[in-house]
């Protein structure tokens, strides 16, 4: 059995001497393989199996196709209605008087007319002149002037659940005229000044 294998490896060799012997340019190429040949055999055997495995590898990976860059998605512009004219003005309009009509307590009773721009408030428990000023953006240094002048009964410090004030304004929002109730059913007034301080009527 082992003649016969080489006597069929003897009869490879001997083909292919042929036809290297019949192709000078092959074998022209072949010596120019010599000095890596030479190097090759100089490697250690572990280097020379680790390259047999890596060369492949490495061919097959610089072969593959590279994946092509994803192309950005396109951005959709979407339109926006907005509201001008007479629809933004009736709105802010609606706005506004939702916000006044929310901003008063339901119990207070305020009285505002183009004719009468009086303001009626009826004293509540717990109440003090100084916070109803607050809640209607009074100034306090106008109370603390009344107060000096507040006069006989005291209506300012004796003021009262269940009373009623009632006050106006002068154009730019400051008091003007201030008029108490008192427990007896009268009412006592004061009023504002050309000098900018306050006096009593009654």
């Amino acid at each position: 059995m082992r003649s016969h294998w080489n006597k069929l490896r003897a009869g490879w060799r001997e083909k292919l001497n042929a036809k290297w012997t019949n192709r000078p340019h092959l074998n022209h190429g072949l010596r120019g393989l010599e000095p890596l040949k030479q190097l090759w055999r100089r490697l250690p055997v572990l280097h020379r199996r680790l390259l047999i495995v890596l060369i492949p590898i490495v061919l097959v990976l610089a072969m593959l196709p590279s994946p092509s860059p994803k192309a950005p998605s396109p951005q959709t512009r979407q339109p926006v209605a907005l509201n001008t004219g007479t629809n933004a003005s009736s709105a802010s309009q609606d706005d506004s008087s939702v916000a006044a009509s929310t901003a008063e307590p339901a119990t207070q009773q305020a009285e505002k007319t183009e004719n009468s721009p009086w303001v009626s408030h009826q004293i509540e428990p717990g109440d003090t002149l100084a916070k109803v000023f607050r809640r209607y953006d009074l100034a306090l240094t106008d109370l603390y002037a009344i107060a000096n002048i507040e006069g006989e009964g005291k209506p300012i410090s004796r003021i009262q659940p269940g009373q009623w004030i009632r006050f106006k304004r002068t154009q730019s929002g400051a008091l003007d005229i201030l008029q108490i109730e008192t427990e007896k059913g009268q009412s006592v007034l004061y009023f504002r000044l050309s000098d900018g301080g306050f006096a009593r009527q009654r």
